[in-house]
Order: structure tokens, then sequence, then C-alpha cells
């Protein structure tokens, strides 16, 4: 993501520099985003192009107006025309702004801080609209359009709606969405389930389950985002900092244990060594009952993203008939529940 606290990669140089913490830090390949701050216009497109990023990302929604800012319609359809010209994609966080606003202030003024509040702020309307502008701006601007994080069966319907006029739009959901509730496990978790945009209701959840076994869901991937539990346990829920855990490498030890024995090498050769060792030990495409890892690299979002990728294109792993989808599903969710348990219990 180009939204690193205290880095915007908005330019060449910003591009070098996280290019650099990449090859001293990740585990594995990584591919780079790029965007633009809206005080600076689409000047740095291009020579961020040139330093290799694979595409761009925006938001319609202003987390924060320096670290994560909001890219009003003209300047995003300026920035998706530019990106067009190089032949990449533009990918946008899908919330309307004002919207989020409105609902955000009378929410406090009704004094709501529970967790249910964060849903309240961020309703399903300020999702759906937000899609609406990001697929017609990139019908008008040429350029393929990618929605980053749909919580919502409506939000897949639009995108569809999309695809069969012809124009270059594809959808993204989150591993959260895919296995998580509102009504159960928000309330359960507190600010830990403080996401953007929120965890739905569980009939959303079924929805989105339905579209991704008609083949309608282009993209589930993890939105890591991993804050300190500091910003994460806040007894008034709107005081949290949004998004969680989705995908890191561990090995199988407790956080006590790895203050006395690091996980990490710094010898990057070593590092490269140990990557190419785990990838052989645990082929990334097994379904999850065939794999036994013998460390918990392979978390619930790698998991997930595996189990996914034969869900939706290998049909001599997965069978085809409801009942044998159903029972796969709901042996995999108890998996992956437990998994993420374990990471946000961290």
């Amino acid at each position: 993501m180009p939204f690193d606290e205290g880095l915007l990669v908005c330019s060449a140089d910003a591009v070098a520099e996280k290019a650099g913490d990449i090859a001293r830090e990740a585990h594995v390949d990584a591919a780079l985003y790029g965007t633009i701050h809206p005080k600076q216009g689409t000047g740095s497109i291009a020579e961020q192009v040139e330093a290799g990023v694979c595409a761009f990302k925006f938001s319609t929604f202003n987390t924060h107006p320096d670290r994560f800012p909001r890219i009003p319609p003209q300047l995003m359809s300026e920035a998706f025309a530019e990106i067009a010209k190089h032949g990449l994609a533009a990918g946008v966080h899908n919330e309307n702004d004002e919207i989020v606003r409105a609902r955000m202030a009378a929410i406090k003024a009704e004094g709501r801080t529970d967790c249910l509040a964060h849903g309240m702020t961020h309703i399903p309307l300020s999702e759906l609209l937000a899609m609406a502008e990001i697929y017609e701006i990139g019908a008008y601007a040429g350029c393929p359009a990618h929605v980053v994080h749909c919580s919502l069966g409506r939000g897949i319907d639009i995108c569809e709606n999309y695809k069969r006029q012809g124009f270059a739009a594809s959808g993204e959901v989150c591993i959260h969405y895919m296995c998580f509730a509102e009504d159960f496990d928000v309330k359960a978790r507190g600010g830990l389930a403080k996401i953007n945009p929120p965890i739905r209701p569980a009939v959303e959840r079924e929805k989105l389950w339905a579209h991704l076994a008609a083949g309608n869901i282009d993209l589930v991937s993890t939105d890591h985002v991993a804050w300190f539990l500091d910003r994460k346990n806040d007894p008034n829920m709107l005081a949290n900092s949004s998004g969680g855990p989705g995908l890191r490498e561990e090995p199988a030890r407790r956080v006590e244990d790895r203050k006395s024995s690091p996980s990490r090498c710094a010898d990057p050769r070593i590092r490269k060594d140990r990557t190419k060792e785990s990838r052989a030990r645990s082929p990334p495409w097994r379904l999850p009952s065939e794999t036994k890892p013998r460390c918990r690299h392979r978390t619930a979002a790698a998991t997930f993203g595996a189990y996914i990728l034969n869900y939706t294109t290998n049909k001599k792993i997965l069978p085809s008939s409801e009942y044998a989808q159903a029972k796969i599903r709901t042996e995999f969710l108890k998996q992956a529940l437990s998994e993420i348990s374990f990471l946000l219990q961290q």
C-alpha cells in the first residue's frame, strides 16, 4: 500500500524508499502501488510508473489528510486518464466522504460509543455510492477501475453491471468480510474488529459467499494493517484505528517467546533461503486439510487465499455440487476463524 505512516508513496523517490524497505524486511515478493497527493495533482504519475509501480491506489474517503487523503472526483478522473496512458489500473478505497462525515456527526451527537457505532457511521449507502463513482470515472477515463474493499453483495452487483457493459471493472473482497459478521464478531472483538468499510451483518456475508460461488468476485485479499494494541483497545469504538492484521509470517511460538528468540534474520541471504525453504515445505496451492505446516507462517489469510484460488479456478480440487461446497466451506471457516482468533489475541 502507498499509505505508510510518514511515507506517502507519491513520487519516484518515495517508490525507491518503499522498495528499499521491502528489500530489507520482506520475506516474500511484493509489488507496489503508487498514489498522488491532492495538493500536487497528477504530475508524479509518469515518474512513479517509470520507477516500477504496478498500479495506483486512491481513496474517496479522507482517512487522514496526509497519510491517506481523499482524492476528489475531478482530480481522480484526471489521474485515471493519466494512468490509462500507461496501461495500468487504478484501485480505490470505496466510501463516500460526505455521508460518513454526516453520519459520524450524528452518531457522536447521540453519544454512541459502543461497538456498533462504527457500522452506523460507515453505512452501506456510503460504500455503494463510492463504488458507482469509481466505476463511472473509470468508464469515462478509459482506465481499468478496481474497488479494493467491497463488503456488500450489492457492490458486487454494481461491478458485474459494468463488466456486462464492456468496461474494465473489478472488485476485491477482504477475508474479514467473508469470515466475520457484525452481529457476532464485532460485539465480541470491539476495537480489534474496527475496519473500513466495516464488517457487515451476517446476511451480507452470505451474499458474498454466493457471489464467490458464482465466480463474480475477482480477488480475495487480506488488507493487512499491523496496529499496536493501544490503537485498537479503546472502549470508545470510534476512537480506535481502523484495520487489522491479515497476513504475516509467524513462527510457532507465543509472542513472549519471540523476545529471546527472534524470528527474523539480519542477513537477507539467509532470509531468502528460509523463504524458499518454507515455500517448498508448504506449497501455497494445497487445501487446508492437506497442509500440515511446521510453522505458523501459513496464517488464516494465506490459507484463505490458497483456498479461494482453488475454489474459483480448480474444479478438479473442489467439487461443484452444492453439498460438497457447503461441507468444504464449513470445515474451512472453522479453521480460518480459529487461526484469525489466534492472531487477534496476540
